[in-house]
Order: C-alpha cells, then structure tokens, then sequence
C-alpha cells in the first residue's frame, strides 16, 4: 500500500492533528538547533572556568604549602628562642657561680695573706717573745675555730687546745712583766 492511500483510510481530523505536531516537531528542532550555538558558547565558558578552578585549586594548594613551611619554619624560630633563652640563663647562672668563686677565692687569698704575715711575725720575732707568743697563738685559734666539733673533740683537738693553753699563759706571764 502507498502512502497515500494509508492517508484515505485515517480520519482528517487525525491527519490534521499528525500535520500540526509534525510542524510542532520541526519547530522544536529549530529551536533546539538555534539553541546550540547558545550551549557551544556555556561549554566553552565553563571549560574555561574549569581551567581557572583547576589553576585556581593549584595556586590554594600551593598557599595551603606555603603556610605549613612558614608554620614549621616558626615553630623552630620558637624552639631555637627559647634554646637560646636557656643558654642565656645558664650563662648567667655560670657567671653568678665564677663571681661566687672569685669572691670565695679572693677570701682564701686574705685569710693565707693573714696566715703568711703571721708566719713572717713568728720568724723575726726573737724565740719566745711577746710577738711570737701572740703569733703562734693567734694562728693556733684560727686552726682551732675553724675545726668541727667531733674534731676539737678528738686526740689533734685536744692537743691544739692544749698548745693554746700554754701559749695564752706564757703571753699573759709576759705581760704581767
């Protein structure tokens, strides 16, 4: 059967009705192919802005780097600060302990400088005069002094006690002539 007696056998109505969706249907394709130009020009604008998100992520990430190197770099800055605080503190504590030293040392100079002229009294003064007595009894009771107790209390303190004793009285017999 040809087409057009299909078309005899079908009611106008249904041919109208065919006629006006078909000219409907190549409206449509009309639009939709004056819409393309439209969708081509969307694509290449969004395929543009996907390289400007993907440079843009690349640059975000590059900070985000940046700011980790910069956060590890700063916490050594800290950590090296406060090294260098605490050698600073020992320092100090070094230098205090060297000044503490000098003076102790400077103390032992004097009291040995005290001791030598003593020692010097005791050589050129005659053999048991006044100023050798003195002499020898002061250095005796500085050596006593500085002993501890349990050491005054021993056999060597009791002897230096005894020396000092003796000392002390010929000093005062001494004087008393």
């Amino acid at each position: 059967m040809a087409q057009s007696e299909i078309l005899k056998l079908l009611p106008p109505e249904a041919i109208e009705r065919f006629n006006e969706l078909n000219k409907k249907l190549v409206d449509t394709q009309k639009g939709f192919v004056g819409l393309l130009p439209q969708i081509q020009a969307v694509d290449a604008s969004l395929s543009k802005m996907s390289l400007n998100y993907k440079d843009l992520s690349t640059v975000i990430d590059k900070v985000n780097n940046i700011e980790k190197q910069q956060d590890t770099i700063k916490k050594q800055v800290i950590t090296t600060y406060s090294q260098q605080e605490k050698l600073i503190k020992q320092l100090a504590l070094a230098q205090s302990e060297e000044a503490k030293q000098n003076a102790i040392l400077k103390e032992q100079i004097r009291q040995k400088n005290v001791e030598l002229k003593n020692e010097a009294k005791i050589n050129l003064a005659a053999k048991d005069s006044l100023d050798q007595l003195t002499a020898a009894s002061a250095k005796l009771t500085r050596q006593y002094l500085s002993m501890s107790e349990t050491m005054r209390k021993s056999a060597y303190g009791k002897y230096l006690k005894e020396d000092i004793d003796i000392l002390d009285a010929k000093i005062s017999e001494h004087k008393v002539l």
